[in-house]
């Protein structure tokens, strides 16, 4: 049995202000959709993406997330942990005959139409990464904030008023699209211009 560092929320509440550095929520978020792509192309979907539910894991001196980095510090590794998704209890196999009709997922993390009970796909996962995502610029917890429903949109209402926020909108505005069929996947998610310009493979220097 793995011993874990904790989940997403927890290091959350825990940072300044209450929320994540730049380079921190570029290298989560980019684990985040390089885990969606494996189970997407598995035919699984996780539906209950939220903080919680991203377990960090801290390996002692070993690189940080196997991705080809070089061996780093316990203190380093504690800023940029490795992310483990878990539970699993809403994931469903597309092609399932649950698949589609259920409603599944936390409410705040929730695409319009599994709310709507429009039937849904791989896209309900971007959907929440997206929601992930503001949560981490804002520095606020979505499930506090006014959620509704108009006839083709949810409307997510917060203070972004951080500069920050600028640089990611093209990112957010591709995953929080009240249409599926013109959300971005997880394969081409982070290959956007603004992602790929704020790559953490460049910008974290060890």
């Amino acid at each position: 049995m793995e011993k874990l560092a904790g989940d997403m929320l927890e290091m959350i509440l825990g940072s300044p202000q209450g929320r994540l550095t730049e380079r921190v929520t570029k290298y989560l978020v980019t684990q985040i959709l390089v885990a969606l792509r494996y189970l997407h192309l598995r035919s699984i979907v996780h539906c209950d993406l939220k903080p919680e539910n991203v377990l960090l894991a801290i390996p002692p001196n070993t690189d940080v997330n196997n991705m080809g980095l070089p061996e780093v510090s316990q203190s380093v590794a504690q800023q940029f942990p490795q992310i483990k998704l878990c539970d699993f209890g809403f994931a469903r196999i597309i092609g399932d005959k649950s698949f589609r009709r259920s409603l599944v997922g936390t409410p705040a993390y929730l695409a319009p139409e599994v709310l709507k009970n429009r039937g849904y796909n791989r896209g309900i996962d971007m959907w929440s990464v997206g929601v992930i995502l503001y949560d981490y610029i804002c520095w606020c917890d979505l499930r506090r904030l006014e959620a509704t429903l108009s006839n083709e949109s949810r409307f997510l209402t917060a203070s972004a008023d951080d500069a920050r926020w600028e640089r990611y909108r093209e990112k957010w505005n591709s995953e929080i699209d009240a249409e599926p069929r013109n959300r971005v996947s997880d394969q081409t998610s982070y290959k956007l211009p603004t992602w790929k310009e704020l790559a953490w493979r460049t910008d974290i220097n060890f």
